[in-house]
């Protein structure tokens, strides 16, 4: 226990007690420590800014990158409604011309069949016509054949009458030797030939009909 020196020893400065061996350990122990703290402080300090400046060098490549990509992406995309738009004008096109060569050979069908239909009609009204003139031509053949016919039946039945008279009257000059009644014979012989020469000529000119030798 330390002495007191005199009376004003009170007033005086007290002497401060010498450390122990413990509690110098102890202060130099706390010294390392919060050196050894401001140099983690410090490395992390450094470490934090060196992380946050590659953080930002990351960033900055990042946003290159993604503005690269962008660029590249609406590069292609770009590209491709250029090619899309291309593609659908050309689509566009071949439809276009297809449909006008569709329309170009219906028109040309239409008129071809339309041309065809009245061609048929008309040849359709042609034959009908020459059918009837035919028709009508067989019908007047026809019943010129029957009068012609008729004709000659009436002028052959007819020749009978004369060619009877001229062989009566050959007979009865072959019978007689009255002059008188030879002449008036010969007379009635030379009237019956007469008229069978005009039978005969009658019946020669529908002859010369049925070949198309008169009119």
């Amino acid at each position: 226990k330390p002495k007191r020196k005199g009376f004003l020893g009170i007033f005086g400065k007290k002497e401060k007690p010498k450390p122990t061996v413990t509690t110098t350990m102890l202060r130099s122990l706390d010294r390392d420590m919060i050196a050894e703290q401001r140099a983690q402080s410090r490395r992390l300090s450094e470490y934090t800014d060196s992380l946050a400046a590659r953080n930002a060098e990351l960033n900055r490549q990042l946003h290159g990158f993604i503005r690269q990509m962008d660029k590249n992406v609406q590069a292609d995309l770009q590209k491709r409604e250029a090619e899309i738009t291309a593609m659908r004008e050309q689509s566009f096109m071949q439809i276009g011309s297809l449909t006008g060569f569709v329309l170009l050979l219906l028109a040309i069908s239409y008129i071809i069949i339309h041309r065809n239909a009245n061609r048929i009609k008309r040849y359709k009204q042609k034959t009908t016509d020459l059918i009837g003139q035919l028709q009508q031509s067989v019908e007047q053949n026809e019943a010129l054949i029957a009068s012609r016919k008729k004709a000659v039946h009436t002028i052959t039945h007819e020749l009978r009458t004369p060619l009877t008279a001229i062989i009566g009257y050959t007979a009865l000059m072959e019978k007689g030797n009255d002059a008188d009644k030879k002449e008036r014979y010969v007379r009635n012989i030379r009237q019956s030939s007469d008229r069978m020469r005009e039978m005969l000529n009658t019946l020669l000119s529908f002859f010369r009909l049925d070949n198309g030798k008169e009119q």
